[in-house]
Order: C-alpha cells, then structure tokens, then sequence
C-alpha cells in the first residue's frame, strides 16, 4: 500500500468488498438453513432449493478397491455414518457411498448432485433406477481429465433428472490420497445457477484483490528496494494459487494440462507461503533489530517451510499433507510469540499486525481442522475462510502502510534532529572561525615587537579617514615620530637592545591615544 494515510474512497472500497463478503455468507447461510440429516431417503418436494446429504447416508469400505458396482450393491457390510457428513480422515482405501432420491410431487425435477471438495482424486457417481438398472456412469476427480466431467464445472456437479413419482438411488465411489471429506448437496438446478452466480462474484473479488495487493506490492518493493514488500507480495501470491486449485481455477480454465497438479501445486504453494510469510513477518516486525535471536528463530522457520516441498518428492502425499499442517500450527505459535514479544516492547506495527493475524490464524485454522475431519467442509465454512484469508491480505498491506509512514515520520525528525544539531555546529564552528578571522587580521596589522599597529593597518586607515575628511570638510592629520640615534643604539648595544627601546617606547606612544 502507499506510503499515506488511505483516503475515504479506499475506505468505501474496502468497505463495499467487505459487504460483499458479508451478503454471500448470508446467501450460503440461507441456503444452508435447515437440520442437514435427511435419512438415507432425500424426498424432493415442489419448491425443493437445495440440501445437505448429512444422517442417514451410508458406506461401504472397498479396501483393495476393486469391487465393481455389482459386488457393492450386494454387498452386506454397509453401515451409516454417525456425523452429519462424510469423513474419513486421511484414508487411502476406496469409500462407497450410498443414497436414494425420491420424487414425491407431480413435477420432473433438475437436480444437482455437488461434491465440493476439490482434493479428491477419483469420483465415480452411478444413478440406478427402482429396478437396480444402471442409468448413467459420471466420473470427476482431480485426477480425470477436465473434460470427461459430465459438467464441466469448476467443482464436481453431478447432474440428475428426477422423473414424477419416481426413485433414483445414487452410489458413489471415492478414492483419493488427500483427507476423505465428502460433503455432498443436492440442488434444485435453477437455484443452484443462481447461487453459482454470486460465489463466482465473491471469488472475483477475492482473486482481484490478492491480485491487485500482489502485484501492486511487488512494484513497491521494486521502487523502494523494500524487501518487506517483496516477500508479503510473495505470500500473498502463493495464497492467491492456494485457493485457485481450492476453487478448481486452472481445471475450469482448460490450463490443468499445463500446470502441476492440484498435489504438487498445493504443497509447492504453501512451502513458498510459510517462507515468504517468515520473512515478511521478521521485516514488518523488524524483529533482527530487537531480538536477534528471534529473528534467527524466524529465519530456520522459513527454511523448515521448504522441508515439505522435499518430502514430497520422497514419501507418500498424505504424510505430507499431515507435515505441512503440524507445521503450520507450529508455526501460528511461533508468530503469536514474535508478536506478543513485539507489542510488549511497544512497537506500534505489532499492534496492527495482531488483527490480520488474527483473522489470518482463523480461516488457516478452520482449514486445518476441517483437514483433520474436525469441522465439516460447507458453503459457511468455505467462505468464512475466503472472507478471513481477504480481511488478513488487507490488514497487513494496511500494516505496510502504516509501518512505511511510521518510518517516514521517524527518518523527518531524526533529519530534523540532524539538522538542528548541524546548524548548532556550524553556528559553533562559524563563530570560531569568525574569532580566528579576528585574531589573524589582528596579527596581520599588529607590529609582532612592538604591538602597535603596522604600515597595513595605516595603509586601510588611510584610505578610510580621508573619505571621512572629504565628506566632513575637516582637516586630516599625520603625526611622524622619528627616533634619534637609534642607528647607534644599535650598532653600540646590539639589535636585541635596540627592540628593547622599540617596545620601551611603543609603551610610552600606546596610552597617549585616547580616541578610537
């Protein structure tokens, strides 16, 4: 941000994005208003919006992951899930899930099935009729191809068509390395559009803004050599891919061919946060200037950040996944730390930097308990995220702000401070000089022997006291002593004698003068 106090129409911006943010929450909240269990049934009444497949839905464990469709659907060992969402935690082996549509109206509906979690690798989603015939085979995943999607969505949607009085059930099949969080909703097709809309509204928004503060940084720090914004624009760009492959940017992009994988991508991006994030942290704070150790702390902090990038090439995706959240809550204590440290020795910054870490430490954190099947993954918590990650971005470009004016306040009144104590010594050395001055034109008019003025001194005086004759119409007077004998006061007593008789009588002369 400009090295200035943010004028009202930034503040009417940031206010405006703010209301945005809000009003969307309150958009996924409304849709979202309602128990989530349904049974394993899910009636669609006329006037059906949207709902959440929560109690009631059922699973089967495929451990090799080779049964076919066939083998699960007679299969005997289903059971049903205690929570109100699917989540298995970090689980290699293959989930089946299964749950029955129910048209009880007299109208043909167009549903949506949406699974929202980016992450998973394999989705297969076959729909049966009341008869157990199979009607259609859609395939998602993060690692299908984009276009084998039956919607080509950003995220996986499903769609279904409900005929009048009739039952579809649905199965499901996920496979993934990441955490198995499987949120499903169902959609009213038109209701969903609508509500497509304004995410996609909201997420333009975020990606505009980390966007604008990324690039706009990257410039200042060009401009003023400042590596605090270098590395916060830095941070603030790997958030930006974080949460393009979350949102399933690139894939909805047909760029997903050309770009690593949501994998590699995802720990590439958050190695280059947790460094970028370090060393922005240590500059904004300037913690090298009051703790050294800390911020040598800081430093090893960032290097650990690469550490799994590194594993990754090694160990399987899941471990890292688990390494890279063990270090992010390693590293939200240690930040808390700095910062605590920094306010108590009254840097104001710190004091600035503790409301964008705040909401900062909110949405990593409501992401790392939702990885850790802590919280389950919706619309609410997906924008409570999104909206806390943009409040962090623009509290600590605000932070720059402040922190770059505090340095420019401070560098005016230490110049100031300079200067003043320059003047003063130039003062001094000038009234010194002008002493010395005094004292050498006094010596070079001064007789060294005698101390009487000497032929220089008449020469100016002269000049000087004839103007003031001639303006006056006054006389001018020359008065010539001449000292008899001195040639043989010399030759007979010496040149040391005849400068004693020199001084002796500049003595006698020097208080006969009265008068300037």
């Amino acid at each position: 941000m400009p090295a200035c106090i943010v004028p009202s129409s930034w503040g009417v911006i940031v206010l405006n994005m703010l209301k945005s943010w809000f009003v969307c929450i309150a958009c996924f909240l409304g849709l979202s208003v309602g128990n989530p269990s349904f049974a394993l049934v899910l009636p669609i009444q006329s006037g059906f919006q949207a709902q959440v497949v929560g109690q009631g839905l059922q699973y089967f464990v495929d451990a090799d992951g080779r049964s076919s469709l066939e083998n699960v659907i007679q299969a005997s060992g289903w059971e049903t899930i205690a929570g109100t969402q699917a989540s298995f935690g970090f689980d290699e082996r293959v989930y089946w899930l299964k749950f029955y549509v129910e048209n009880a109206s007299a109208n043909r509906h167009e549903l949506l099935i949406e699974l929202p979690n980016i992450y998973l690798d394999q989705i297969d989603l076959y729909v049966l009729d009341e008869q157990g015939k199979r009607l259609e085979h859609q395939i998602s995943g993060d690692q299908r191809p984009f276009k084998m999607r039956a919607v080509q969505h950003a995220r996986y949607i499903h769609p279904l068509t409900l005929p009048q009085y009739q039952q579809r059930a649905v199965y499901i099949r996920v496979a993934s390395r990441s955490s198995l969080s499987i949120p499903i909703q169902v959609w009213n097709r038109d209701v969903f559009l609508v509500q497509d809309f304004k995410s996609t509204v909201a997420l333009g928004i975020f990606f505009g803004l980390l966007l604008i503060l990324g690039i706009y940084h990257l410039v200042v720090a060009a401009s003023t050599q400042d590596d605090s914004g270098l590395f916060y624009a830095l941070f603030i760009l790997s958030i930006f891919v974080i949460f393009a492959y979350r949102a399933g940017v690139p894939a909805s992009l047909m760029v997903d061919e050309y770009l690593p994988s949501t994998e590699l991508a995802t720990i590439l991006a958050m190695a280059l946060t947790g460094f970028s994030f370090c060393l922005f942290f240590s500059r904004i704070l300037k913690v090298k200037q009051a703790s050294p150790k800390l911020a040598l702390l800081l430093n090893v902090a960032a290097v650990m950040a690469i550490l799994p990038l590194m594993a990754y090439v090694f160990v399987d995706y899941s471990l890292v996944v688990r390494l890279s959240l063990a270090y992010s809550l390693v590293l939200i204590s240690l930040f808390s730390w700095v910062l605590l440290q920094r306010v108590m020795d009254g840097y104001p910054p710190a004091i600035h930097m503790i409301i964008g870490g705040s909401f900062g430490i909110a949405g990593n954190g409501l992401s790392i308990i939702i990885a850790l099947n802590l919280v389950n993954l919706s619309l609410v918590t997906e924008a409570l995220i999104y909206t806390c990650n943009a409040i962090m971005a623009i509290f600590f470009a605000l932070t720059i702000s402040y922190r770059i004016n505090m340095d420019v306040i401070l560098k005016n009144e230490a110049q100031h401070e300079r200067t003043q104590a320059l003047d003063e010594l130039v003062r001094k050395r000038t009234l010194e000089l002008e002493r010395i001055n005094e004292k050498l034109h006094r010596v070079s008019i001064t007789d060294g022997l005698t101390g009487l003025y000497n032929r220089r001194y008449f020469d100016e005086k002269l000049r000087t006291e004839y103007n003031r004759a001639y303006r006056d119409r006054v006389a001018l007077a020359i008065l010539l002593l001449d000292i008899d004998h001195f040639k043989m006061i010399n030759d007979t007593h010496g040149h040391g004698f005849g400068d004693l008789c020199l001084k002796t009588m500049a003595d006698v002369i020097a208080p006969c003068i009265r008068r300037p």
